[in-house]
């Protein structure tokens, strides 16, 4: 069985890392720029482990055994950006796929719907999900989707923890 996680807002604390930055580099364009971003986190120390959700590592050494766990996110064609967050993130290790998308629906992709389980904070992403009949979906209500309203009955939860496959 696979379990696809997304990455913003679902295991990594997009909101507050962009506001940290913003804050050293107003004028920074973080998805652009990505050696000035790489100097700014150099210079400041700055250790994208600390973005990470506290229940995003007991949730992957949970189901690391029993479930291949791929990262399935979108970049909005900043591919190297995304990338950047998530080795920086020392999270690679976990995932026996990382998969990064430009501006698709997570529900056009040519994946095994049927036989795998999708974690996600995006209302719009679930629902084009959902009409593949996946074997499961999860919502994690948090970050900037936390208070979308789902259209469709979509399990939802508000800690990685509160999943019990």
């Amino acid at each position: 069985m696979k379990l696809y996680i997304d990455f913003d807002h679902t295991i990594f604390n997009t909101d507050l890392f962009q506001a940290e930055i913003q804050e050293i580099d107003k004028n920074l364009d973080l998805q652009k720029d990505l050696k000035k971003l790489k100097e700014i986190i150099k210079t400041n120390n700055i250790n994208l482990e600390k973005y990470l959700y506290p229940d995003a590592i007991p949730f992957f050494e949970k189901y690391k055994d029993n479930y291949s766990l791929i990262l399935l996110t979108k970049s909005n064609n900043y591919n190297d950006y995304q990338l950047f967050k998530i080795e920086e993130s020392k999270i690679s290790n976990y995932f026996q796929e990382i998969i990064i998308i430009k501006t698709d629906l997570k529900g056009e992709l040519d994946l095994d719907y049927q036989n795998s389980i999708f974690i996600d904070d995006d209302v719009f992403e679930l629902e084009s999900i959902k009409k593949r009949n996946p074997y499961d979906i999860i919502r994690l209500k948090r970050g900037k989707h936390q208070d979308e309203i789902l259209k469709t009955n979509i399990k939802e939860v508000t800690n990685l923890l509160e999943i019990e496959l």
